[in-house]
């Protein structure tokens, strides 16, 4: 808990620009420059979401104590 952590998609030749969502924020929050930080213990999923709102990434995060 407590630590934190920054994902980025990236397409090979930049970094593009998402909007994050953790599915659970009393596990993980999500800045919008992707920066992951531990809450609570548990098991979420961060999506990622282009600019029409399709799901371009997501990744499962586990906080432990």
């Amino acid at each position: 808990k407590g630590q934190s952590c920054r994902l980025t998609i990236d397409d090979m030749t930049d970094t593009v620009p998402v909007e994050w969502s953790s599915l659970n924020e009393g596990i993980a929050i999500v800045s919008n420059k992707g920066k992951v930080t531990a809450i609570g213990t548990g098991l979420t999923i961060v999506t990622a979401y282009d600019k029409d709102g399709n799901i371009v990434g997501q990744i499962y995060v586990r906080v432990r104590e």
